[in-house]
């Protein structure tokens, strides 16, 4: 009778209406006007054991808790790309209005709560989801959570034991990154870890002020069958690091910071130091700048010679060159990469920050100090890679802005100054559009005169020729991994 019937929200009870005829043959029953009627019985409720929703907006889930028998919850959004399982990225944009029209809540997650069975929770591209917390599960084994663009906490207590599967890439705004490393720590069965590369520092508990770091659970990392690093950009453009390259880059890059810039430094110095450093040492990759991939390499490479030069492509992960490992192990990248790099060395002094996409808003600049400088070097064109530019947005620091892609190209034209760090919002925007809302940034009584960073770079020169003559590099680093 229609009264005995529990009456579900459309988009799950579309997704159960399917779940029910394609596993157990089940049709649901058509209404008094002929539409699907998304009352079911309560012991068809109970036959289900996994559930699929894309395209779901708030308050979707009520009554969710009746399908008692529930061990698998998959949350997506039509933009994903999921092929024989795995999925793939949702492209990136910051400006997804889209999106987050469909998309669960914070009170949505607690109807998913009561779900107590599951075992498998996948969650992707919800956009208005802030908070998950998992320690309502004490089932699970495997977790996947990514692309959630506002996401901002995880919590996963002591209930959370049983983990086999943990996957948490492309959230970039998450608070509590040192959760990370305590999954790690407490669920013994894992056998796939898929992480962002941002976020490798708080998986082994990795402290900026004394460089030390949770030896054992680097070693259960090590003992994990199946580990990757991430950086996401966009559905095809995802640069996957193994373990192997993901403590390469980091022990590099602590060296970097060992090198060019003093533990004791204030925070507008550390900033400065490393965007001079990757200003004077790290190059514009134009191979990779004008698409070059492995295997046209390999058909240009008709000497050895040309296979040294081009050496790069082969080590390298695919896409690299837009990523923090290129920039830091091989010093050449494309925009990206010079702000994925700068971003894991700030953060390996604590300082915190995110990557912005912007568009030229000036085609040519000229930057010598005379007509006859200007005359002699040429009319400098500012080049970005396709339409997109990146740039760093430094959250630690008055959210002021920082171009280390444009200062490495001045650098090779003559200007040390670093026109291009620590800018306000105004500023930026005199030669950069912004493609991703900035209407948050209220920095414009922040600016950084010439001669405040021209003493920074001063300090870091300073900094780095007593390192050479005292043989600093031959010392023990601190924050490597042995």
């Amino acid at each position: 009778m229609e009264y005995e019937k529990i009456k579900l929200p459309v988009s799950l009870g579309l997704a159960v209406s399917k779940a029910l005829k394609e596993e157990m043959g089940i049709q649901t029953n058509m209404n008094q006007y002929g539409l699907l009627s998304f009352a079911f019985m309560p012991e068809d409720l109970e036959l289900i054991k996994k559930i699929e929703i894309s395209n779901i907006k708030k308050e979707s889930l009520k009554k969710i808790e009746h399908l008692k028998n529930l061990e698998i919850l998959i949350i997506s959004n039509e933009h994903d790309d999921i092929e024989g399982g795995e999925t793939k990225s949702v492209k990136k944009s910051e400006e997804t209005h889209e999106s987050e029209e469909y998309s669960i809540e914070d009170r949505d997650f607690m109807d998913i709560a009561k779900c107590e069975k599951l075992k498998k929770l996948v969650i992707k591209a919800q956009n208005k989801l802030k908070k998950i917390d998992l320690n309502y599960f004490e089932n699970l084994e495997y977790v996947e959570l990514r692309c959630n663009k506002n996401l901002e906490f995880i919590e996963a207590g002591r209930n959370v034991k049983n983990l086999k599967t943990f996957i948490c890439c492309d959230n970039e705004k998450i608070k509590n990154t040192e959760e990370i490393g305590r999954i790690i720590e407490r669920n013994t069965k894992l056998s796939q870890l898929e992480i962002d590369v941002m976020n490798f520092p708080d998986a082994i508990k990795y402290d900026y002020h004394s460089g030390e770091y949770d030896c054992d659970i680097v070693q259960r990392i090590k003992n994990i069958p199946v580990v990757k690093f991430e950086e996401c950009f966009e559905a095809d453009r995802t640069i996957n690091l193994n373990l192997d390259n993901m403590i390469n880059m980091h022990n590099k890059a602590c060296k970097i910071l060992h090198l060019y810039v003093q533990d004791t430094a204030n925070k507008k110095d550390l900033i400065v130091g490393i965007e001079n450093y990757l200003a004077k040492n790290v190059v514009y990759d134009e191979e990779a700048g004008q698409h070059v991939h492995v295997d046209m390499i390999r058909k240009m490479c008709d000497s050895d010679e040309q296979m040294q030069k081009l050496y790069r492509f082969f080590k390298s992960p695919t896409h690299g060159a837009s990523g923090a490992y290129n920039a830091i192990m091989f010093n050449q990248c494309i925009c990206e990469g010079y702000t994925r790099a700068m971003q894991y060395l700030l953060k390996l002094k604590g300082i915190k920050s995110h990557d912005v996409y912007c568009l030229p808003k000036i085609k040519q600049k000229s930057f010598f100090n005379t007509a006859e400088e200007n005359a002699a070097a040429g009319e400098y064109e500012i080049a970005f890679d396709d339409e997109y530019h990146s740039i760093l947005c430094i959250d630690d620091y008055n959210l002021l802005y920082a171009d280390p892609c444009l200062d490495a190209k001045f650098y090779r034209k003559g200007d040390k100054t670093l026109p291009f760090v620590l800018k306000t919002k105004e500023e930026i925007e005199q030669t950069h559009r912004f493609v991703s809302n900035q209407e948050n940034v209220l920095n414009r009584y922040s600016e950084q005169s010439e001669h405040s960073i021209m003493s920074s770079i001063r300090n870091t020169e300073a900094y780095i020729e007593n390192q050479i003559r005292t043989g600093a590099d031959e010392l023990e680093i601190r924050g490597m991994i042995k």
